[in-house]
């Protein structure tokens, strides 16, 4: 099994290389906005299950538009 540092960095070089500069920077602005909206007390446990949701959401949008 791998250890989660060497996770987290294979999942980070993932989603640099695979994501648009449009959809990171969607990610980005919607991750500050919530940390901004609770005034900084959100958790990092919720920011990454709104990142997941959001990851969800741009691959659904990819493969729909692929379709078309």
């Amino acid at each position: 099994m791998i250890n989660e540092e060497v996770q987290r960095r294979i999942a980070s070089y993932y989603m640099e290389s695979t994501m648009s500069e449009d959809e990171y920077n969607e990610l980005e602005s919607v991750l500050i906005d919530k940390i901004w909206e609770t005034d900084e007390r959100v958790t990092d446990n919720e920011l990454v299950r709104i990142g997941i949701k959001l990851i969800n959401e741009l691959l659904i949008r990819r493969e729909n538009h692929r379709q078309v």
